[in-house]
């Protein structure tokens, strides 16, 4: 390179790079199989592309709860060019709980916009006379050692469920699965009383009636079909939530300016009648905020459930 061009260079604003991306397709992994978190992103990634005037590759990287995938962007070259798509159970609480999770929820990424959030339901068997939430806790009280789901050791429902147990002041006893798939199964077969599902999993299952609906983690449901869930962060006094969200992240150190320009690309796509529909359909809210504002909700998300988690294994519970 001659002196000259070197000059160039240097003499080149920080963000000359920036001025021209996307020069080459964008790849978005998804730590998680085909046909489930993926569609959502997917379902912005027309509008995307031609914000962007570039191609958008949706890479699905399965495996170890979203950490192969997730660790993977993380060490990507912080250019714009490889993001992640992956959900705060798996990027926020798999660090608090895991010590596959090799990564740093904070520190490894730059936070491009949050997507969407999506409450987490208390549900439980169908065979179950309780009708109400307080049915239920008097119930669980007079019936004591009753079985929860999870879709695994570790996940958000897990660690809802042990908050659920100290506040509620009831034993109950983890049978984990893995996925939600099987867990629903146990529970439309009866095999565990109770368990906290992602809204847009559960409400099939609770409109056709073969699992019933008791309660929301955070509230108010935005769904008028599910309207009837109590929150229990409002109404069971001990009990705390967080939001449970999915998000766009690029590795850590990538420039501002790309930072921007992919918010805007994808905010655009969010706020189109199409996607909001898509998000609401099962019964999640669209976010759509700044790269600013969902790195101080991260921020926030990262503290609550670090009590959580502290807290329930300071009771007994064991998420490894």
């Amino acid at each position: 390179m001659s002196i000259a061009a070197l000059s160039l260079i240097l003499a080149s604003p920080p963000d000359a790079c920036a001025q021209t991306f996307p020069a080459r397709p964008v790849r978005i992994v998804v730590p998680w199989p085909p046909g489930a978190v993926d569609v959502f992103i997917r379902a912005t990634q027309p509008v995307m592309e031609e914000d962007l005037g570039q191609s958008i590759i949706i890479d699905n990287k399965p495996g170890a709860n979203g950490f192969i995938g997730t660790m993977q962007v993380a060490a990507a070259k912080p250019d714009g060019y490889t993001l992640l798509f992956n959900v705060s159970s798996s990027i926020v609480m798999g660090p608090l709980v895991s010590a596959e999770a090799k990564f740093d929820t904070i520190k490894d990424f730059q936070p491009i916009t949050n997507v969407f959030d999506s409450p987490m339901v208390l549900v439980g068997k169908p065979s179950l006379q309780a009708t109400t939430f307080p049915d239920l806790l008097d119930w669980l009280k007079k019936n004591p050692n009753q079985a929860y789901g999870t879709p695994g050791p570790g996940s958000t429902p897990h660690v809802l469920a042990e908050t659920l147990k100290i506040a509620a002041k009831v034993d109950l006893v983890h049978v984990a699965y893995r996925g939600f798939a099987p867990m629903i199964q146990a529970l439309t077969g009866n095999e565990v009383a109770i368990g906290f599902i992602a809204i847009a999993t559960a409400k099939p299952v609770i409109m056709d009636g073969r699992i019933k609906l008791f309660a929301v983690d955070r509230g108010p449901v935005g769904d008028p079909d599910l309207s009837k869930a109590v929150s229990l962060s409002d109404t069971l006094p001990g009990f705390d939530s967080t939001p449970t969200f999915a998000g766009l992240f690029a590795p850590a150190g990538t420039p501002k300016p790309v930072i921007d320009r992919l918010n805007a690309a994808a905010v655009k796509a969010l706020n189109t009648p199409q996607v909001r529909a898509r998000v609401a359909l099962g019964g999640q809210r669209v976010i759509a905020d700044t790269p600013d504002q969902f790195a101080a909700s991260i921020k926030d998300n990262v503290a609550t459930l670090t009590r959580l988690v502290n807290a329930t294994k300071a009771a007994g519970a064991k998420f490894d």
